[in-house]
Formats: structure tokens, sequence, C-alpha cells
């Protein structure tokens, strides 16, 4: 099955009625990182609200319904990569009447080592994020900034509020704490209005990163058992990229004046060998999970959502089984694309 049929089902997806908001009707927002997976999702939502909507990103990606949204003129894009210097001078000219940044821009850090790993986490994605959004900012921008609930690190406490210790254990955590910290002294200083949505682990059709649930998928739909790490007891909280997508929107149009921070998941916690027996039943797979050594302990990350359920009327609206079945459809109809 080719391209066009995969992304015409995951169209259908991204189409499924949303809440239209008013209050971005005609409002101007860049979208960094536009080729991404939750960018996809988020475009065609921001179109469909009125917006005028910039994306940038250093190439449009594959996503036919967004490349067809920038060919009827629905979109600019700008070939950009906002995370490098050359890229922040591009976006410079349509920063000036934005009301909003939404910055999705991410690259993948590499190196051999977890030192040169963090190095190039420093280097590229933290002083990048940086650098542009400042720019932003002193031109009159506010800013939406998609961090994780990994900056908690080890929790001390469940579920997780967002007043709770940030103790970021890896690279990339420790990089999306540090531009927290810097938007967050940004804000009171420049009277900057800026909200941090800190996502849980998102998920959904057309997601081919290898993540714990596209991994179980492929592994079932090619007839191998999931493979766990560790004993499997880790605990994560899923959340369906139509619902991050919502609560981003949310977060936009309530947060205008001041600094802000929500969770974005579910509240709901899932093992992982949980989530590889689900996927093993809804693939009608006669498999067993299988496990591998790792030397780490068990992780459980489960977030309070309850400030922005109160702040932001957000709740989610997919279920993990809704969620993991749509997923296993598309990767079941779509052999050819992994």
């Amino acid at each position: 099955m080719g391209l066009a049929r995969a992304s015409r089902q995951l169209e259908e997806t991204v189409k499924k009625p949303g809440p239209v908001f008013a209050g971005l009707a005609n409002a101007q927002v860049l979208v960094t990182g536009a080729n991404g997976f939750i960018a996809g999702y988020l475009l065609p939502r921001l179109v469909e609200c009125g917006a005028r909507v910039i994306a940038a990103a250093p190439d449009l990606g594959w996503r036919p319904w967004v490349i067809r949204l920038v060919e009827e003129g629905k979109i600019t894009f700008v070939k950009a990569d906002a995370l490098t210097p050359e890229g922040a001078e591009q976006l410079t000219p349509y920063l000036a009447d934005l009301e909003c940044v939404i910055h999705l821009a991410r690259v993948w850090a590499q190196g051999s080592s977890p030192l040169e790993l963090a190095v190039d986490e420093i280097n590229r994605n933290l002083l990048g994020t940086i650098r542009f959004l400042s720019i932003a900012s002193k031109l009159g921008a506010g800013i939406v900034y998609p961090s994780s609930i990994e900056v908690y690190g080890i929790p001390e406490r469940l579920p997780l509020c967002e007043d709770h210790p940030l103790r970021p254990i890896s690279p990339y955590a420790i990089a999306k704490a540090a531009a927290e910290g810097f938007l967050k002294a940004h804000s009171a200083k420049n009277n900057t209005a800026i909200a941090i949505v800190r996502y849980a682990t998102v998920y959904g059709p057309g997601e081919l990163e290898p993540r714990a649930i596209p991994n179980f998928i492929r592994a079932a739909l090619r007839g191998d058992p999931p493979l766990v790490d560790g004993d499997g007891l880790d605990v994560r909280d899923y959340v369906y990229v139509v619902d991050v997508v919502d609560a981003t929107l949310r977060a936009l149009v309530t947060t205008r004046k001041g600094f802000h921070m929500y969770n974005v998941g579910t509240g709901i916690g899932c093992k992982t060998i949980d989530l590889a027996w689900e996927i093993v039943r809804l693939t009608d797979s006669n498999l067993k999970p299988a496990y591998r050594s790792s030397d780490r302990n068990p992780l459980e990350i489960v977030c309070d959502i309850s400030k922005a359920r109160d702040e932001l009327d957000y709740l989610p609206a997919y279920t993990l089984e809704e969620g993991v079945s749509a997923e296993i459809k598309w990767f079941r109809d779509n052999p050819t694309l992994w």
C-alpha cells in the first residue's frame, strides 16, 4: 500500500471534528518544526480555527494535506530551521506581526557518548531555542513552548503536579528544563506571554519513531513478540496526539498574558508490560511479550492534569484502547512504510 493511501487515512484522523476556538480567528501564528508528527495534526486545526498560519521547517515533509494547505495559500511555508542562526534570521521578517509562536522545532542529538549527546543537545536544541524565542518575544510574539514531563525526572510523589521539583536525568530533559527556566525568567523580566505545555508520552497514527507503542505494534504485526526492556514495570502516561493538539490550542487561546505552565496527559498510568499485552490483544496476535535485560530501575511518570482541566477546560477525549487501535489500523494498512 502506497504513501498516498496512507496519507489519506491519516488525513481522515486529522480532520475529525474538534472544537473551533473563536479566539484564533485571524490570529497570525508561526509553527516551527512544521514537518513533524505533532505539527501534522496541529497545522490543519489552526487553519480550521481561522488562524493565519506560517509554518517553518527545513523541508515541508511528506503529509499531503499539509502540502495542499500550503499550495492553496492557507499556510505560508518558510523553508528555514529556526534552531540555526541562519534560520532565525530568515524568519525574523515574519515575526513582527505575530501573535504567537508554537515552537515544535527539535533535532535528534547525535553523539557516541553521553557527553557528546549532551553537548549536541545543548548546542543545537537548547541554544537554538533560546536564540530564536528571544528574537520572537522581543518583537512582541507570545510563546507556546512544548516541553516534556521528563523534566521531572524521578518523582518524589505522584501524580506529578506542575510545582514538583525538576530533576531531569537525560540530555533531552535537561535541555527542556533549561529552556523552561530561561522562558520563565524572560517572561518575568519582559512581561512576555508564555505558556509551557509539558507533554506526556504522545502517540498516534503516523508515528514512525522508535518508541514503545510503534515498536510493539510493528513487532506484533510482523509476528514477533513485543520486546520489553527489563521487567516492564515502568509506568507512563500515554496521551493521544489529537488530545495534545487540543490542549496546545487551548493554551494558545487562554494564555495571552503572563507565564503559565501545564501538564498535558491523561492522568492515567500504564505499565510497559501491560501496554505490550494490550497491543498483543488488539492485534489478535498469538504472542507473548519477550524481555531483554536492562540496567535501569523502573520509573513511574504520571501527570496531574487538574490545572489544565481547571484553567484550559482540557480533558482528553481518547482512551488508550481507542488511540492504540487507531495506530494499529494505520500500521496494518500501510506495511510499506515500516
